[in-house]
């Protein structure tokens, strides 16, 4: 797939303590799977995936996490389906 995938989040709007990371997860099936092992700071609000598998339908949601590791603001789950083409996906992280 040319130039991977881009998945961009908004910031919660009401959050009861700030946001310190965000973790991105994915499924096709079964369990959800965070898409990187690493965190992603809070002031970045998007991750670009360069592998997804085409002619695959990903779920993913965003989970905003607090300085102590606390995880809340589960983004509904957002469904796409890869084609080959440049694909972005903007996911809200507040309902």
């Amino acid at each position: 797939m040319d130039g991977g995938m881009t998945i961009a989040w908004l910031p919660p709007k009401h959050s009861a303590v700030p946001v310190h990371r965000y973790i991105v997860e994915y499924r096709t099936v079964g369990q959800w799977v965070p898409l990187t092992d690493e965190f992603i700071p809070a002031e970045r609000v998007f991750y670009k995936w360069k592998r997804p598998s085409l002619d695959a339908t990903y779920h993913f949601r965003v989970i905003s996490c607090s300085e102590s590791g606390a995880r809340s603001d589960t983004s509904p789950v957002h469904t796409i389906t890869t084609t080959g083409s440049v694909l972005s996906l903007t996911i809200r992280c507040d309902t």
